[in-house]
């Protein structure tokens, strides 16, 4: 028995000696996460992959075992440096790769048993994805810090349009809905790193007055990672944040004063995030002309309303009006509606999930008899 191990050792070592090579020219022909899963893949016999630290497959060979293999990211998340794992199907070793933080796995499975100096070849080839992912999140993280100045340069008035739909779309946002969102704090020295890691693409720049500024083109994801007080973006962008609308590339600078104005609207009402959206009227005064303002008024706040009242049978316009009419007292726009306090509150709190505001703003009641206004307006000539 012991002579039997030894030989299969000796073996093992045998195949590794010869494997080291052609990891390393399958890595410089093809990269190192496709040229390494495919050789070891060819070598073992069974399956071998490139995980992200979520599980995604970044590569696989052959590729039929993507399944396979993200099943197997899946019941493997757990820490260490490396993995062996030995079930009734076969046996998977694994190794963690980054410098540093941990940046995804390499795992490789087959169906026999693997020798000790298996182990050292799966490091061995997570050294060279290793290499392989830290280089291109340096290269990444300085075409941030690169394109800085160019993302500072479409915030400015006069900015070609065309310019900045050419940078934008080359970052992977969408150059007809851009959110932009600014920081008070200075931009601060890892940002582009934690940006180089992040999934939604953003782009950060900073200020002459020390502000950060971002833009994205998925802001749900970034306002949550934001708010995050545990998560890498919250870290290199703390403090209170304001929010445009999205707007297109030829109109950034719109949208930087969107965000400056809610950013401080919110350090004034204590908010951590301030959206424009959520200060109708502000946003109101801050859009472009391209509609008059009785008109996107009513298209806001009545149409959503009228087509509520349709779907339920209840007033909600009148409901608002009287609400207002009675500077937001309960007791006397129930009394005027002729309905019970609780029957009010439940019909305000349909108008704010269908408007999606919050009526206890002052921006926002505002924003409603303002509408109302126009509404009356457009019906018959007089407020």
């Amino acid at each position: 028995m012991a002579s039997r191990i030894a030989s299969e050792e000796r073996s093992a070592l045998h195949r590794a000696l010869h494997l080291y090579p052609r990891l390393t020219t399958a890595a410089l022909e093809l990269g190192a996460m496709r040229g390494t899963t495919r050789e070891l893949a060819r070598e073992y016999g069974g399956w071998a992959a490139v995980v992200d630290p979520a599980g995604e497959v970044l590569a696989v060979a052959p590729e039929t075992a993507v399944a396979d293999a993200a099943r197997a990211a899946s019941a493997a998340a757990v820490s260490g440096q490396s993995l062996s794992v030995v079930d009734s199907n076969g046996h998977l070793v694994g190794h963690t790769l980054g410098a540093g933080a941990a940046r995804g796995r390499l795992l490789v499975w087959r169906e026999e048993p693997f020798a000790r100096p298996d182990y050292t070849v799966v490091a061995a080839a997570a050294s060279l994805v290793t290499y392989d992912v830290e280089q291109r999140r340096r290269t990444r993280a300085e075409g941030h810090r690169a394109a800085a100045e160019a993302v500072r340069e479409t915030l400015e008035e006069g900015a070609d349009p065309v310019t900045a739909t050419r940078l934008l779309t080359s970052w992977g946002l969408d150059p007809q809905d851009i959110t932009v969102m600014v920081l008070r704090t200075p931009l601060a020295a890892g940002t582009y790193d934690v940006l180089t890691d992040y999934a939604p693409p953003v782009l950060a720049t900073s200020t002459d007055r020390g502000e950060t500024v971002l833009l994205t083109s998925r802001p749900a994801e970034v306002l949550a990672a934001l708010r995050d007080p545990a998560g890498p973006l919250d870290r290199v962008c703390p403090g209170p944040a304001g929010v445009s609308e999205a707007v297109s590339t030829g109109s950034l600078v719109q949208g930087l004063r969107q965000a400056r104005q809610a950013l401080a609207i919110g350090l004034r009402e204590g908010r951590a995030v301030t959206s424009i959206r959520e200060l109708g009227a502000i946003e109101l005064l801050l859009a472009s002309a391209e509609r008059s303002v009785p008109d996107i008024l009513v298209a806001r706040v009545i149409d959503p309303l009228r087509r509520a009242e349709e779907d339920r049978g209840v007033p909600l316009i009148a409901t608002v009006r009287a609400f207002l009419d009675n500077n937001g007292s309960l007791a006397r726009a129930a009394a005027e509606l002729g309905i019970h306090r609780h029957t009010l509150h439940h019909r305000l709190g349909v108008v704010g999930r269908v408007l999606d505001r919050d009526l206890d703003s002052a921006y926002v009641r505002l924003e409603l008899a303002l509408a109302l206004q126009a509404h009356a307006l457009g019906a018959d000539g007089t407020a």
